[in-house]
């Protein structure tokens, strides 16, 4: 069966299946599927059925050969859910016999009801007398896939940084290259496996205090709050993870490096840690990172920081949707490819302002992508972000988070303070503090990373005593405060 045999009207309830689903309304098996296409490497969500047989879960292709089954067979991942229950899983197909079995045990008890006979009458050609055979037959023309989960699974490996290092990193045995430089990165390296990812990450201060969890921008790694980390985990209990691809982190076979999934990976390095009271700090693509990865476990936040970045649709900024599809298409991918000028940013003028990187800091920018093969990872991430998916989800994921205290440091020389964004996550966040630096553009972290840090201070106590006191004024504020910051460092 293929595409042709798909009766005229599924298409045009789609949409509507999907948006009840999308808001958890219950519709029988049917659940949401989202796939990465095996071409344009663009996330695709569709309704499809999922049944329960001896406690696994399957997918068959009710209209036979369609897309999201190609799509399924060629990357072996997906995420299956309804309202905010969504999940990623490892799909594996079946084999032609196994499908026959599963097929029968799933669809029997239905055709003994006439209503339902009528409606699997859509795709299967099965009689309420259907024999093996005819099962068999059918389960050739509908691909079935069973869904295992995809697990966190903790590895305690760990490992000092001035232990002794190989020249690559040996993620087998968690030990890190020797051209971290341990003076500008004095901390202990950890690793955990997270849904086929070894994932990298920083783990400093007390356990008991709250989590500052510090979410790096595409072409970073936690090097980039190195500052922040040793300033504030005499308080806090400070997390970096090098989300999977970046700096010493190794992503699973088959990771497109969407925001998407970046998002879940996310989602799951936390439940793996089981992160609580949780102060998100992002940059750049940390903000909408972390606007999808924590939106299931939102109760797990407890006030956000943000600077440089967003956490909504960039539907309405044609200008930025035009920027992304410049510097991702296929001269920018080559050029990146041979010049790594993505890392190179990290430490410009252009992107910082006044401050200027040390030539050691900016090395560590630039060899955790000295394989070239690496490069594309966050352009493919930055190409995502048009994705229409990805755009509607930002959009549902954010508003579970507004009742939450947020700090937005922003650069007055950033592309994006140009945008007003600074002024839309005040709009989007009524619990706000702003400060605009000035002589600093898009990495605030390196740009002005002493006031930053300074800001955050001032912020979190003034939030403290809104908590501590009877004061109406914190649990209610409809407004915030916008303040130029006059110290860059």
């Amino acid at each position: 069966m293929s595409n042709g045999n798909v009766p005229f009207f599924v298409p045009l309830m789609n949409p509507l299946i999907k948006s009840l689903l999308r808001v958890g309304v219950p519709m029988g098996p049917m659940t949401l599927l989202t796939v990465r296409g095996r071409k344009s490497g663009h996330q695709y969500t569709t309704p499809v059925g999922l049944f329960e047989h001896d406690g696994r879960r399957y997918v068959f292709g009710t209209f036979g050969e369609v897309n999201w089954v190609r799509n399924l067979r060629a990357t072996g991942r997906a995420i299956i859910g309804r309202g905010l229950r969504r999940r990623p899983v490892n799909a594996v197909e079946l084999g032609e016999k196994e499908g026959a079995r599963v097929l029968q045990a799933i669809l029997a008890p239905y055709l003994a009801s006439r209503a339902r006979r009528s409606f699997l009458r859509m795709g299967y050609d099965l009689k309420p007398n259907a024999s093996p055979v005819d099962f068999a037959k059918e389960a050739q023309q509908h691909p079935g896939f069973e869904l295992q989960s995809s697990g966190s699974q903790s590895v305690p490996t760990r490992v000092s940084p001035s232990g002794s290092m190989s020249d690559d990193v040996n993620y087998n045995s968690g030990k890190r290259p020797d051209w971290v430089d341990s003076d500008l990165f004095p901390f202990e390296s950890k690793w955990i496996d997270v849904d086929g990812h070894l994932i990298h990450y920083v783990d400093e201060g007390p356990q008991s205090s709250p989590v500052l969890l510090f979410l790096h921008p595409g072409a970073g790694w936690s090097f980039t709050y190195r500052y922040h980390i040793q300033r504030l985990r005499d308080r806090f209990r400070c997390v970096a993870p090098d989300l999977p691809g970046y700096g010493l982190s190794k992503a699973s076979n088959g990771y497109g490096f969407t925001l998407l999934e970046q998002g879940h990976a996310l989602g799951s390095f936390v439940k793996a840690l089981d992160l609580k009271n949780i102060v998100v700090w992002a940059n750049d693509s940390g903000g909408p990172t972390g606007v999808l990865g924590l939106s299931e476990d939102s109760d797990r936040v407890t006030a956000l920081v943000v600077g440089g970045t967003f956490g909504w649709s960039i539907k309405e900024y044609p200008s930025v949707s035009r920027m992304l599809r410049l510097v991702t298409n296929r001269f920018a991918r080559l050029v990146n490819h041979y010049t790594n000028f993505l890392a190179r940013s990290m430490g410009s003028k252009l992107a910082l302002g006044t401050r200027t990187l040390s030539q050691k800091e900016r090395r560590q920018y630039l060899l955790p992508f000295k394989d070239r093969n690496t490069r594309s990872h966050a352009l493919k991430l930055y190409g995502s972000f048009n994705d229409h998916v990805t755009q509607q989800e930002l959009n549902r994921c954010l508003s579970l988070f507004r009742e939450k205290p947020i700090l937005i440091q922003f650069g007055e020389g950033d592309p994006m303070t140009g945008q007003r964004w600074h002024e839309r996550w005040a709009e989007e966040f009524p619990d706000h503090r702003v400060f605009l630096l000035p002589g600093v553009r898009h990495f605030t972290f390196e740009g002005a990373p002493e006031a930053t840090v300074r800001n955050f201070i001032q912020w979190w106590h003034e939030i403290g005593e809104h908590r501590s006191a009877p004061n109406p004024l914190y649990m209610g504020r409809s407004g915030g405060s916008q303040v130029r910051a006059t110290q860059n460092r």
